[in-house]
């Protein structure tokens, strides 16, 4: 037989076990509920935010991006010449008003879907170093997804 508990009207019998739990795994409940009054609370907050636009970080996620986009061009020529006309359009017509609208940041979401790319480089890739392949970005997904799923930065 199943019991029902009623919770009172304001929640503060939910809100202290949030707090409980979010203690125990080191999170701030007002931190995450009222940024507000965090932001007035500390100095030069706008000026940090600054700084960290300039940070490490962006740099090593445009290279990245950008990477992408060489990886992207250097395989048009390729790709063309071994599967024909239709897949290199494919990948310009997906390239291009990606690099023209959003410049190099949005290229990263636009070539991890450019199928031909993957398919010319699986095909290329000796079979016998398959596996390891696959293992390496099996663990670099897996530590993107963990990194992801627990709210901290990938870089």
């Amino acid at each position: 037989m199943a019991r029902l508990r009623v919770v009172p009207q304001d929640g503060s019998e939910v809100r202290t076990a949030v707090e409980r739990v979010s203690e125990k795994l080191g999170y701030s409940l007002r931190a995450m509920a009222e940024p507000e009054e965090l932001t007035g609370a500390m100095p030069g907050w706008r000026e940090q935010l600054r700084r960290h636009r300039r940070d490490l970080t962006t740099v090593v996620s445009g290279l990245l991006i950008a990477i992408a986009v060489a990886f992207a061009i250097a395989l048009l020529w390729p790709v063309t010449r071994r599967y024909g006309l239709a897949f290199g359009l494919f990948v310009v017509a997906n390239l291009l008003p990606a690099l023209l609208v959003g410049g190099v940041v949005a290229v990263g979401r636009y070539t991890s879907v450019l199928f031909p790319l993957f398919l010319w480089l699986g095909e290329r890739m000796p079979p016998r170093h398959a596996p390891y392949w696959f293992a390496i970005f099996g663990m670099g997904q897996g530590l993107a997804a963990c990194l992801f799923f627990t709210w901290r930065q990938l870089f």
